[in-house]
């Protein structure tokens, strides 16, 4: 993760004592950092992003007697179609429950209401009806399953670049 700025759209490596007011700064990927800088820049005013990872995610790890206890988080889960792992740590007599997000690689960027591309970057769909009063519009590009991570690090880099190349031709936005 590095950091962006909330309104001059400056990227920083990290949020050390020289960076003035951090909560001026959002976290944001590496990897799609450019592109959304771009698009904010142009006035294409996002909110939201993620760039995709190659990795599945572990949410969350409970023990056994919080899930015998009926936590919150399980029920959740199971409607959701989420799967868990059992895991016994060899210095712990505990069984914990490690919660993984369902594999979905994709990258999305979420834009503030009123926003409307003139066109698609490369791969990416709209997700949502074009912008109402009450929806924003959100693109996303989903990524083939691969076994391989160095493929769809690959893949994910690939788009990025893509992205960031559509931006640059991108006009300026008026509302």
């Amino acid at each position: 993760m590095i950091y962006m700025h909330k309104e001059t759209f400056e990227i920083t490596q990290n949020l050390d004592h020289s960076v003035k007011n951090p909560d001026n700064y959002f976290a944001i990927d590496e990897s799609i950092a450019l592109p959304i800088q771009v698009l904010n820049h142009k006035g294409y005013t996002t909110e939201f992003c993620c760039c995709g990872y190659a990795f599945n995610q572990l949410c969350e790890g409970l023990p056994s007697e919080q899930l015998a206890a009926g936590a919150p988080i399980w029920d959740k889960l199971v409607e959701s179609d989420n799967f868990y792992v059992k895991k016994k740590f060899p210095d712990n007599a505990d069984e914990y429950n490690f919660f993984h997000l369902k594999e979905d690689r994709f990258s999305y960027i979420m834009f503030k209401e009123g926003i409307i591309l003139p066109t698609l970057p490369p791969g990416f769909v709209i997700i949502n009806p074009p912008p109402e009063p009450d929806k924003r519009l959100i693109i996303e590009k989903h990524y083939q399953d691969s076994d391989n991570a160095y493929h769809i690090l690959r893949d994910i880099l690939e788009t990025m670049e893509q992205l960031y190349e559509w931006t640059l031709k991108l006009p300026n936005f008026k509302y």
